[in-house]
């Protein structure tokens, strides 16, 4: 608290009246008039200001006015004498908390209102500090909510049970059976370029805002930005037999939401609607179709919903339209670090192009690429890597640009070239720890050390095991225990080989501690793994 007086003895009372330090005060300072209080204020920041009323310079009157103008949180307890009731009531109105009269100031009666201050600041401060933890939780969950469907939409990252318990995780029921996907773009897609950063992240915060409320009546759906004026809606019916009824409850759910987004913001969308699918590893084909169906708006009005069904015949085979590239094998190279398998995979996804390019629309490439987009944004920001040499302008907006097959296959050896360069100039930690992965990557079923590994890249173990663990956040064994276990269950789900034979081919030539080894990362033996 800070003592505000003109009168020094006045000011010595309220310090020697209690033991502030032991009654939870603490005095901060104290000043003569209302100007030095305004400076000290402002310095310090104090809980509470104890202030008389008639002061020289600056009465308390003016003081309180000042603070309030600053919105300084500060609770005031006016000094006042008999006839200053006028005053009183004038410092009450501008928000002081309570007053106390000089020549009735009794420790005991001091003592109790500031206890009363104490308990309405804490209480305050506790509300603060929930609130923040819990718009930081909510951030947090939709941050993550947002990345794990980008991974499973984009990336065909995870298998069903995986995906199932990440969801458990971040406490969501989607159940895996009739899922359906809804693409909504923008109208006048590009129009709002022109805005700043903070501008176009609150118009998808209000969209979201909007698109979860109408969500909330439906039993089981999310919503999320997939890119700039895009928005994905995984949507399931659960166990609903007559997905044909279940189709109006749909149709019910895209017109709140086109009816709110042009109510509350005067934004128009068109909406590209997937048929139903019953496991959540077919999420990126429905993805596929619904973005497919949206992309088919040129010759449609405006606010137009499309439905995938209503343009394909229901006989063509729904994993014609996935693009059976190995994006998974694409990503294991770029966890490996391995610049030559990364290289590889490019060349192996550009040749499957050129083989299949009668079979391939432009929506199918341009799905792939913002997979590719993805992949390659969520690496870079893993190992801090900057963006900037890779993408001069957003990579999504190029996809918009691109109209032939040749302009995307381009675009893909392009991007290959600079990003390949990109990784050949990393850092010495990056590269290093890149030479380490690929090291482990194709050696992890022979006996690896710290000491080997560490050789083989040419620095000290302890340089090497110090850096790996700062730029990985984990520890370099591990590190190899993790590629083998992952290796081994690879194995396991082949249902190709006894545990014995597994052990050895990943590295373990004591099955028992394999086995130890194998329950412990997973939380089950080899025995009862069942992929």
């Amino acid at each position: 608290m800070l003592i505000v007086d003109d009168e020094v003895l006045a000011r010595v009372g309220i310090k020697s009246f209690v033991q502030w330090n032991e009654a939870g005060f603490e005095v901060v300072g104290e000043a003569e008039n209302g100007k030095k209080a305004f400076a000290m204020i402002m310095d310090l920041q104090p809980d509470i200001v104890i202030t008389d009323i008639h002061m020289p310079v600056m009465n308390g009157i003016e003081l309180i006015k000042a603070v309030k103008k600053e919105n300084i949180p500060v609770e005031f307890l006016v000094l006042s004498a008999y006839d200053d009731f006028e005053y009183v009531k004038e410092a009450m109105r501008l928000g002081a908390n309570d007053y106390i009269l000089k020549l009735e100031m009794e420790p005991k009666a001091l003592t109790e209102l500031l206890n009363k201050l104490r308990e309405k600041i804490e209480t305050e401060h506790t509300k603060k500090t929930a609130e923040k933890y819990f718009m930081r939780s909510k951030e947090n969950i939709s941050t993550i909510q947002e990345k794990l469907f980008k991974e499973m939409v984009f990336g065909h990252k995870y298998r069903n049970d995986e995906f199932e318990g990440k969801l458990k995780e971040i406490q969501i029921t989607l159940p895996g059976q009739n899922l359906i996907c809804l693409v909504l773009n923008l109208d006048n897609k590009g129009r709002f370029d022109e805005r700043n950063t903070k501008d176009v992240y609150l118009l998808d915060y209000a969209i979201m805002n909007i698109i979860n409320e109408v969500l909330v009546d439906y039993q089981y759906g999310v919503v999320f930005c997939s890119r700039p004026e895009e928005y994905i809606i995984i949507f399931s019916a659960g166990e609903e037999k007559n997905l044909d009824q279940y189709d109006h409850k749909v149709a019910e759910l895209e017109r709140l939401i086109k009816r709110f987004l042009k109510e509350y913001l005067n934004i128009s969308v068109t909406i590209g609607v997937s048929n139903f699918f019953q496991e959540y590893v077919k999420l990126p084909i429905a993805y596929q179709q619904a973005l497919y169906a949206v992309n088919q708006n040129f010759n449609l009005p405006r606010g137009s919903t499309i439905r995938y069904k209503d343009i394909i015949p229901e006989s063509s085979e729904d994993d014609d339209l996935s693009l059976d590239l190995d994006l998974k094998n694409l990503e294991r190279q770029f966890e490996a670090a391995d610049v030559l398998g990364i290289g590889n995979s490019f060349d192996m996804m550009i040749n499957y192009f050129l083989v299949d390019a009668k079979k391939i629309t432009r929506e199918h490439l341009k799905a792939t690429c913002a997979a590719l987009i993805f992949m390659i944004n969520s690496y870079l920001d893993k190992y801090k890597m900057e963006k900037g040499k890779l993408w001069e302008i957003d990579p999504y907006k190029q996809l918009e640009e691109l109209k032939t097959q040749r302009d995307f296959i381009s675009w893909i050896e392009q991007l290959k070239v600079k990003l390949l360069n990109e990784l050949d100039h990393a850092d010495e930690p990056k590269r290093m720890i890149a030479k380490a992965k690929q090291f482990v990557n194709r050696n992890y079923m022979e006996e690896i050390s710290l000491e080997s590994v560490s050789k083989y890249i040419n620095f000290s173990a302890n340089y090497f095991s110090a850096v790996f663990k700062k730029e990985t956040g984990t520890n370099f064994i591990d590190y190899v225990t993790n590629v083998r276990i992952e290796a081994a269950k690879r194995l396991l789900t082949e249902q190709k080989y006894k545990i014995y034979e597994i052990s050895q081919m990943v590295g373990y030539e004591n099955e028992h501690y394999f086995s130890r080894v194998f329950k412990k990362i997973t939380g089950v033996s080899p025995k009862r793994f069942n992929g």
